[in-house]
């Protein structure tokens, strides 16, 4: 069983800025630390990402930044020791402040189960833009650039070679909702929109 990483630091950005907070910092390091909720909510975790994905995480985190901002995040564990951090929005995540809400739970683990399918190392390699010859993919943000075969690069030559520069002026909320409602069938949701890397994360979670 893994065990979430208790670090009451992820909640020093918890501010007036975010609407709805429905937990303290205290209410939320209390849930981190109770163990039977945190294992609870692995529990479900675990039974979604098949077993050679869930090797690859070694911390599961409960966080908030407010109501349906960052709902979950799959990323790099500063731990050497281990390769991936699962974090959940506790807020998003709960039903009424109490009960797991199944729903947004398993959609939230999906997409970022997406994101570990089509970002894994046989997928992508880190690059600079130079090394891009326009037949693969690069992704800007974190400098890495798909294999020809990989499943990011075949989207993307299928669904967003012809409006990518378009969405290359996307640069606010705003621009995001407009371009969508521009291309309101090339997307699942309005937040597929967002990029290439979102796009295929809620394309698969909403075909999963």
């Amino acid at each position: 069983m893994i065990l979430p990483d208790i670090d009451s630091g992820r909640y020093s950005s918890i501010n007036s800025d975010y609407d709805h907070i429905e937990f303290s910092i205290e209410d939320l390091a209390s849930m981190q630390q109770d163990l039977d909720f945190a294992e609870k909510m692995w529990s479900m975790v675990s039974g979604v990402i098949p077993h050679s994905y869930l090797l690859q995480i070694g911390y599961f985190e409960l966080f908030t930044d407010g109501i349906d901002n960052d709902l979950g995040s799959i990323g790099d564990a500063e731990d050497e020791g281990y390769s991936q951090i699962m974090s959940l929005d506790i807020s998003d995540m709960l039903k009424d402040g109490k009960s797991i809400n199944d729903k947004a739970l398993f959609e939230t683990v999906i997409h970022e189960l997406g994101h570990m399918i089509t970002l894994g190392a046989d997928q992508v390699e880190y690059a600079y833009v130079e090394d891009s010859d326009g037949s693969t993919y690069f992704i800007k943000d974190s400098e890495q650039l798909t294999f020809p075969d990989s499943y990011l690069n075949l989207f993307f030559q299928k669904f967003w070679n012809d409006i990518y520069d378009e969405w290359g002026n996307v640069s606010s909320e705003d621009d995001v909702t407009d371009f969508y409602n521009k291309y309101p069938n090339n997307f699942v949701t309005e937040y597929a929109a967002t990029s290439p890397v979102e796009d295929i994360a809620d394309t698969f979670m909403h075909f999963g």
